[in-house]
């Protein structure tokens, strides 16, 4: 299911913050990817996501957060390993392959 969706962020708790639109990475459903430089960020989000979505709204006071620098865009591996090989992989084989030195 790995794809790449539109998301409109809003904050349910800030007036002040409006929204902010970029392309994230659907891992699953309900799980999202945003990939910066040298972070990353997984949200678990309220309403499930369709692949066959435009856009897809995400309020981040409600959705579930958890930073994972070790998938960010300056990790050349995660590309070289592929999104939809760390999706299916089991967790440990994922953590085995990217703590390998000499990558």
């Amino acid at each position: 299911m790995v794809c790449k969706i539109n998301v409109v962020f809003t904050d349910s708790e800030s007036e002040e913050f409006g929204t902010l639109e970029s392309e994230v990475v659907l891992l699953a459903n309900d799980i999202t990817l945003d990939r910066y430089d040298n972070e990353a960020v997984i949200r678990m989000i309220d309403e499930p996501i369709n692949e066959d979505q435009e856009v897809a709204h995400i309020d981040l006071a409600t959705c579930g957060r958890l930073e994972v620098s070790f998938l960010a865009l300056d990790n050349p591996l995660v590309d070289k390993l592929g999104l939809d090989w760390i999706v299916n992989a089991p967790f440990i084989e994922v953590i085995r392959e990217l703590a390998k030195k000499g990558r």
